[in-house]
Order: structure tokens, then C-alpha cells, then sequence
């Protein structure tokens, strides 16, 4: 099976992530907006999963 790349720009997705919640944004206990990392976070698992990799990198 060939190998395959996947590449992520963080920045972007941070980005998208923090509009796409501007209207209800996810905060945490200590009224921190968390939208941005929860967006991120969703992605990046998104990928995993339905990519089934094992391996990441930084």
C-alpha cells in the first residue's frame, strides 16, 4: 500500500475555527474562549479516525 502525507496548516484551522463559533463561542470554567482548540482538535481526530494513521508528527 503506498504512503500517504497528510498536512494540516494549524493557522487556517485555528482560524476557521475561532469564526465558526463567534456567534456561541465554547468556553471553558475560567471564561477562556476555547473555540479555536476544540475546532482543531476535532479536525485532527477527524482525520485520524477516518484515515485510521497511527503515527503523527510535529
Amino acid at each position: 500500500m503506498p504512503r500517504k502525507l497528510y498536512l494540516l496548516d494549524g493557522m487556517a484551522l485555528l482560524y476557521r475555527a475561532h469564526f465558526a463559533f463567534v456567534a456561541r463561542p465554547i468556553i471553558n470554567s475560567k471564561g477562556v474562549n476555547t473555540s479555536a482548540v476544540l475546532g482543531f482538535a476535532n479536525t485532527l481526530l477527524d482525520v485520524l479516525d477516518h484515515q485510521r494513521r497511527r503515527r503523527l508528527s510535529k
